[in-house]
């Protein structure tokens, strides 16, 4: 197999392939194994230069159609001994990047590895762990468009009465807990002969490979599998217009479904894909995921749903804030994110049909709460009032729990964005106020401060106790209060003047007594919103003495 890469270059047109030619094929050197990103913009492959020295490289479509000069791939491996990298894929947002390796704290032979994109260059390989990498040698990782499945090789040793070790294709998927199960080998309709380089489609349904099983045109060829809704798997059926006498490996197609491109003897090619062989485009669906407060990348994982039924819930995690998911042809979908600290949001995506397109859909992430902190105070002197404060939200009908900060007489609450409260505070000398609070966006995490300034439904009074003959004031007199509908009792004290001061609520009602020795005690009713002077005088008639 290896010394195929050392054949001459193909004529462009010979045998239905098209040579990508320069500058992706150098004459200097062989390629083999491409694999094309989702959106078909970006294209991956090896090069072996003549003294056998291979290097990976990333070419981009231009406008014009034509490929790019090619740029290496730079992978932060280890710096010890000589590491091999195969087998390159793209995850479907090109962030994350599936490599086989020979590296340090491997399980085996060659594992398979990923790495996460890191401006111009690739981050630390991080292992796949053993429910995919085994002691044997795995290869060719291809990830599903929705993240959730990985198909890839792994060597298996020759059997009894077969003539050459091979490679079998297996197949990995998530659990619900995001883990990854073990791997498990595809059914015979796909493992029938020798398989290798394995490219799942767009579609998540159609899987490309080469194989060396009886009756294809020579060597390795390319087939197609398709599994169906319920997980089964069709015949593999060979790609007649791509296979030749000679080895064909890695097809792979992107989301626009009209191109195949494939390793053909030393170099990579491209070929049309004919219309009965072509897959309906699908769409790409991206964007970003943001907190509105912060303006910080949200990490979660979008629920996507397609609302005809025709596929399972897909959970489409976001890297640094940016996602990426498939979408069929003309399907109906919902994208649903649910996050304990966020207002829930709910979108729905129909996918274009005719063509292959590229649809944005961003969310700003709002708080689902927000600390707020209520300080009243007196519209006069601006000093805090300590109140009876309750806050009820509107939805459910249930009060907000309200702590209270006596050393800044705050009374501190967490509310919801978008939802409505009634706010009620009571005070004994200041007006009661109801009220309806909202927030329905805040610009940072730090508590929100609401002032409510209360006014005061009480007027200081002044009474003096005066004889009722002499009108002389009675220094040592004591006079009391009492609100009539509650029994609240005020006895304020006297100055040396005999003035005694309170503070009353001019919408209740009052009795004041003031007795004094050897003076018989007196009532009077009043009500300080009817009293014009602020300054009342009480007199007393004194009793007759005892001997």
């Amino acid at each position: 197999m290896f010394a195929l890469l050392f054949w001459p270059k193909s004529v462009l047109g010979q045998n239905n392939k098209v040579s990508l030619g320069s500058p992706v094929n150098r004459d200097e050197a062989t390629e083999h194994a491409p694999s094309v990103s989702f959106d078909g913009k970006t294209l991956l492959y090896a090069s072996v230069n003549p003294t056998g020295q291979k290097q990976w490289f990333e070419s981009k479509l231009l406008p014009s159609g034509r490929w790019s000069p090619p740029v290496p791939v730079v992978i932060r491996l280890p710096l010890s001994g000589y590491v091999e990298v195969n087998g390159l894929s793209l995850s479907i947002d090109n962030a994350t990047l599936y490599f086989s390796a020979v590296l340090p704290g491997g399980l085996g032979d060659a594992d398979i590895w990923y790495s996460q994109r890191a401006g111009n260059q690739w981050g630390p390989p991080v292992n796949m762990g053993p429910e995919i990498n085994s002691e044997a040698a795995e290869n060719y990782p291809a990830l599903s468009p929705n993240g959730r499945e990985m198909y890839f090789v792994r060597y298996r040793p020759a059997k009894v009465g077969q003539p050459t070790d091979c490679h079998v294709i297996l197949l990995a998927r998530k659990g619900y807990n995001d883990k990854w199960r073990r791997a498990i080998e595809l059914p015979p309709t796909v493992n029938a002969g020798c398989e290798t380089s394995p490219r799942i489609l767009a579609d998540g349904k159609t899987l490309v490979f080469s194989s060396n099983r009886p009756g294809g045109k020579g060597g390795y060829d390319l087939y197609k599998a398709v599994a169906a809704d319920n997980g089964t798997w069709g015949a593999a059926v060979p790609l007649l217009f791509a296979n030749t006498k000679h080895d064909e490996y890695a097809g792979c197609v992107s989301a626009l479904g009209d191109r195949l491109y494939y390793q053909s003897r030393a170099e990579i090619c491209g070929v049309d894909l004919p219309a009965d062989q072509r897959t309906p485009p699908m769409q790409l669906l991206k964007g970003t995921v943001v907190d509105e407060v912060t303006r910080q990348p949200v990490e979660t994982k979008l629920l996507l749903t397609n609302l005809s039924g025709k596929e399972p819930q897909t959970e489409v995690s976001t890297l640094k804030g940016f996602y990426t998911a498939a979408l069929r042809p003309n399907e109906d979908y919902s994208l649903e994110i649910k996050l304990p600290q966020y207002i829930e949001q709910k979108r729905k995506v129909k996918a274009a049909s005719a063509s292959y397109q590229e649809t944005t859909e961003d969310f700003l992430m709002r708080p689902r709460s927000v600390p707020v902190n209520y300080v009243f105070k007196d519209s006069v002197t601006r000093l805090p009032v300590k109140v009876e404060f309750q806050i009820v939200s509107r939805k459910t009908g249930q009060p907000v729990r309200v702590a209270f900060d006596s050393v800044k007489t705050t009374y501190v609450v967490r509310v919801s964005l978008q939802e409505n409260y009634t706010v009620t505070c009571e005070s004994p000398y200041h007006e009661t106020r109801t009220e309806n609070f909202r927030l329905d966006s805040v610009r940072s995490y730090d508590p929100v401060n609401v002032e409510v300034l209360l006014k005061k439904v009480f007027y200081g009074f002044t009474f003096q106790a005066t004889d009722a003959r002499s009108g002389n004031v009675l220094t040592e007199a004591t006079v009391l209060l009492r609100e009539k509908d509650t029994g609240l009792l005020y006895m304020p004290a006297a100055n040396t003047n005999g003035e005694h001061t309170v503070e009353l609520r001019k919408d209740k009602e009052y009795t004041i007594e003031a007795s004094a020795e050897y003076y018989k005690a007196v009532q009077t009713v009043f009500k300080p919103a009817e009293m014009l002077r602020k300054n009342v005088s009480v007199q007393k008639v004194p009793m007759e003495r005892s001997e």
